[in-house]
């Protein structure tokens, strides 16, 4: 890939569509795009950099990602960000523990997604 923005997007869509002839290439092309990821990964990224990590199969970013929403689910899961979840990652991610206000906002962002 040119730029690590696009495998990112490009593994987004992967995931988001489940393009299976897709999904090999965008796991060739997932060292850089991981580092760079992880570099990136702050409170108002963490849902994309959670989206393309689980698409990725990038274990160690993931469970950062799930690290930083412990600080920050409310406003995260409020975003709408969370739209553009892949429907695995997305399951995934309410399979966890997240602390929050109120149950309403995980009824929220199902909603939302």
């Amino acid at each position: 890939m040119e730029s690590n923005k696009l495998a990112v997007n490009v593994a987004c869509l992967v995931g988001r569509y489940k393009v299976k002839a897709l999904h090999p290439i965008c796991l060739e092309c997932c060292d850089v795009p991981s580092q760079w990821l992880d570099n990136i990964l702050k409170r108002d990224t963490v849902l994309e950099v959670y989206n393309a990590a689980y698409i990725l199969k990038n274990t160690l970013l993931v469970t950062k990602c799930l690290q930083l929403l412990l600080t920050c689910a409310d406003q995260v899961l409020a975003s709408p960000q969370v739209c553009c979840l892949a429907e695995d990652a997305f399951t995934f991610l309410l399979g966890h523990s997240l602390c929050v206000k109120s149950e309403a906002v995980i009824l929220n962002a199902a909603i939302a997604w």
